[in-house]
């Protein structure tokens, strides 16, 4: 994100709500976000950042899926409130690994790792690291089961 004026970021950032997956995942890589390849990011993603805010680090692997309305806490603060003085800000990151699948509704909290071939179902707030091959769920998100790592292919083409 170096080089952009907040205004520059303020509209960038915008544009990952924008319509059209394409536009989204342009947004977010010129906003200097590690976005692989083939991901998808549905409709209505919100990442809640400060347009000023140089220091945080979003990385998605190749052909991440995220549902719609997912919701990636990246930096967050009790704003004016006298808790500004003596609350610590979380370490401004999320990193989501390869093959991973965000359903609707889900809220990352910051400082999360998702690991490789993770599902992680609709609704569900993460807020531990999650390893890989592990399905998650609930609110707090639970692991309740694991993906079949026999049963994995590669897709064949783009979608």
């Amino acid at each position: 994100m170096k080089g952009l004026t907040w205004l520059h970021r303020r509209w960038l950032y915008r544009l990952t709500r924008a319509q059209g997956r394409n536009v989204r995942v342009w947004a977010m890589r010129r906003l200097g976000f590690e976005i692989g390849q083939d991901v998808y990011v549905g409709p209505n993603l919100t990442m809640t950042v400060g347009y000023a805010d140089k220091n945080i680090k979003l990385t998605l692997g190749d052909r991440v899926s995220l549902g719609p309305n997912v919701t990636l806490i990246l930096a967050t603060h009790p704003n004016n409130s006298k808790l500004r003085s003596v609350v610590k800000f979380p370490p401004r990151r999320i990193i989501i690994g390869e093959d991973s699948w965000l359903g609707a509704n889900v809220v990352v909290m910051p400082n999360i790792t998702i690991g490789k071939c993770c599902i992680i179902g609709a609704g569900a707030i993460v807020t531990h690291d999650v390893p890989d091959y592990a399905i998650m769920a609930g609110v707090p998100a639970k692991q309740i089961g694991t993906v079949d790592k026999t049963k994995l292919t590669l897709p064949t083409g783009h979608f």
